[in-house]
């Protein structure tokens, strides 16, 4: 799934060298101007590592026309409750991922030489087995980063362009980074940010940069920034940012309203790695939240119904049961962490992370967390637990999900266990090392399925001694 982090600060700007303010969110236009045609320039690939120096200076903005976009009312469409309201927490040590065996067998595909690319942030897969990332560059200055491609035996590196605004932005941050990437159906790279202003901003949002035959064109969204960092996440031909959700049909881009939760559940935090999920048959969900009002905060499902999105219920996180809480702590409250989910069919979704657990110990507060994945078959919620924290000796969350393609799913959790479900049977194994290294470890930034296939993806890092690099996995 997409990759990490959702109120990804690293995206909000302002129009730099724009004589002429951008169009309305109801502009009317099924295709772009003739300067929204034109290219800035083609894309630098290279088949290896770039030269990577620290810059102190920001790269000039590249010139990009604003987008238009179609406004579109989306319906109101009456919720789903969920069933049951409630998911009770069974006894600390009562598990439902016990492990019967290991799991299948994944293989090291690529290793980067050196870390030049630095950190991988997002992986997308086209159907074809192209393997498409973007690369962080956050502590070498004011870089860009890079989109790379994998075709299935080499690496080629495409330099993404500088941010197409000046800011004043946000001190101490690299505006160019972009957050995302996503493959769309008429298969063009597309890639998404939005950079945070130094202060409140009336300029635009969000800002794309599209990859079309090794050429790049880069467009600004006509959105207002907001005042403070909203999430921003990808996936097919929809963008989300912050309360509105962008479509893109083959000709225009939609505007929809991406409503939040109003029948949610008390929520611990936002989603870690998206916002946005979509099935093996185009089926769109997103999980949305709601402001603290006071009561707290709240998430919830959406799903696209054509004509608008339809929220679905999601179950409380039940109280902890006997045994859960290490001793000497005093329940607080209980809310649910949504780290990630996968839409294995319309009516086989998955949503995992961890029940959060606020208690007090004498004067201080702590959370502990209990890995939780919920399950949705058209009609009710069935909840699975892994080991309470005190039986466990420690918390654990699931991080990570995505499916097998053969009718099961994987999971990684915050220990780089990955756990495999198929035909009712879990089992569990890790990545393999690089190189020979002895006491290597990774971390798994997201997970991906070649569509159409069962060969799921992991990009992450590789860490031998000192040194960390990107690397890519596959599934055998």
């Amino acid at each position: 799934m997409t990759g990490p982090s959702l109120v990804l600060g690293a995206l909000v700007l302002a129009l730099g060298g724009c004589s002429a303010p951008p169009p309305e969110e109801g502009s009317s236009a099924d295709e772009h101007s003739p300067a929204a045609r034109r290219s800035p320039g083609k894309a630098r690939a290279t088949a290896s590592s770039p030269t990577d120096r620290f810059t102190t200076a920001p790269p000039q903005p590249v010139a990009a026309p604003t987008l238009r976009l179609r406004s579109a009312k989306a319906a109101v469409l009456e919720p789903v409750r969920a069933r049951p309201a409630t998911c009770a927490q069974p006894p600390g040590r009562a598990d439902d991922f016990r492990v019967a065996g290991k799991a299948p067998a994944w293989e090291g595909l690529a290793l980067d030489k050196d870390d030049a690319h630095a950190e991988p942030i997002g992986v997308e897969a086209s159907a074809d087995g192209t393997i498409w990332t973007v690369h962080d560059s956050s502590g070498r200055g004011f870089k860009p980063g890079y989109l790379r491609r994998w075709d299935g035996s080499a690496w080629r590196t495409f330099d993404i362009p500088a941010v197409p605004f000046s800011g004043p932005f946000a001190p101490h941050s690299n505006p160019h980074t972009v957050q995302d990437v996503a493959v769309g159906p008429d298969g063009r790279v597309r890639v998404f940010g939005s950079p945070p202003y130094a202060h409140k901003s009336s300029g635009p949002a969000l800002f794309v940069h599209t990859l079309d035959k090794e050429r790049w064109r880069s467009e600004v969204f006509p959105l207002t920034a907001t005042a403070s960092p909203v999430a921003m996440d990808a996936h097919g031909p929809w963008v989300r940012y912050g309360e509105r959700a962008l479509r893109w049909t083959g000709s225009v881009w939609r505007s929809y309203r991406f409503p939040a939760a109003r029948s949610g559940v008390p929520s611990y935090s936002t989603p870690e790695t998206g916002s946005m999920f979509q099935g093996p048959n185009g089926e769109m969900w997103g999980v949305t939240g709601s402001r603290d009002d006071g009561n707290g905060r709240r998430v919830g499902l959406l799903r696209w119904e054509g004509t608008g999105w339809r929220e679905i219920g999601l179950p409380r996180m039940g109280d902890p049961g006997r045994g859960v809480l290490p001793a000497g702590e005093r329940l607080v409250e209980t809310s649910l962490k949504v780290n990630d989910m996968a839409v294995l069919g319309a009516d086989d979704v998955w949503v995992v992370g961890a029940a959060a657990m606020l208690a007090e110990t004498g004067e201080d507060e702590v959370v502990d967390f209990r890995p939780v994945a919920l399950h949705w078959d058209g009609v009710a919620w069935s909840c699975h637990w892994g080991l309470g924290p005190a039986a466990k000796g420690g918390n654990e969350r699931f991080n990570h999900i995505e499916s097998d393609g053969a009718g099961g799913m994987w999971l990684v959790n915050d220990t780089e266990e990955l756990w495999h479900l198929s035909g009712g049977r879990w089992t569990r194994g890790r990545l393999p090392g690089f190189d020979g290294c002895v006491g290597s470890s990774v971390n798994v930034t997201d997970l991906v399925l070649r569509p159409g296939t069962r060969e799921v993806y992991a990009l992450g890092t590789h860490h031998c001694g000192r040194v960390d690099r990107p690397a890519l996995w596959r599934t055998r």
